[in-house]
């Protein structure tokens, strides 16, 4: 890999503090990059830098899917004030995906219950989205949260290929 520094095309303070996320943020299938400044929050493309939306001091903050189909909010900490920022228009749909292993004995099929670990890739359309069960963002510990797909205006998922932490590969389709 190559190491290369984000020109963040904004007049905001670029002084980064915790929290940082990637996620796809509008189910376009691509993956943004919110982060914490000194000015408020940023939603940018990790690609260009380029500044999608400019946010407010949001304090401490986590992505959550709270949503089956509008994707991740936001649930942050400024003060001592709690908020809520959910998903608001604009956004393409989502679907939830939770991956849940089985162990067969008799079937000799044996796989990760929680599905941590987990790597896919999912299709929509012509559009190719990489999946991980693990936390994506900067913060401390680690959920189970269903994983978001966003859906670029399509009715579902075309195809999803699972490889599992223990060697198996699952393929899903039209979900």
């Amino acid at each position: 890999w190559q190491q290369t520094r984000l020109p963040l095309t904004s007049t905001a303070s670029t002084e980064l503090r915790p929290p940082l996320a990637i996620a796809d943020l509008d189910g376009d299938g691509l993956l943004d990059l919110m982060l914490s400044t000194s000015s408020g929050c940023l939603i940018c493309d990790p690609r260009s830098g380029e500044i999608k939306q400019q946010l407010g001091d949001l304090g401490a903050w986590r992505l959550a899917n709270l949503s089956v189909s509008q994707g991740p909010a936001v649930l942050a900490l400024a003060g001592k004030t709690p908020h809520l920022a959910e998903p608001g228009p604009g956004r393409f749909e989502f679907l939830l995906l939770s991956f849940t292993g089985k162990e067969e004995r008799a079937d000799q099929m044996r796989s990760n219950r929680s599905g941590i670990g987990v790597r896919a890739a999912a299709r929509v359309g012509a559009s190719w989205t990489s999946l991980r069960t693990l936390r994506t963002d900067s913060g401390p510990g680690q959920n189970l949260q269903p994983v978001p797909v966003g859906l670029v205006g399509q009715d579902g998922v075309d195809f999803v290929s699972l490889n599992w932490p223990d060697g198996i590969f699952q393929t899903e389709f039209d979900l």
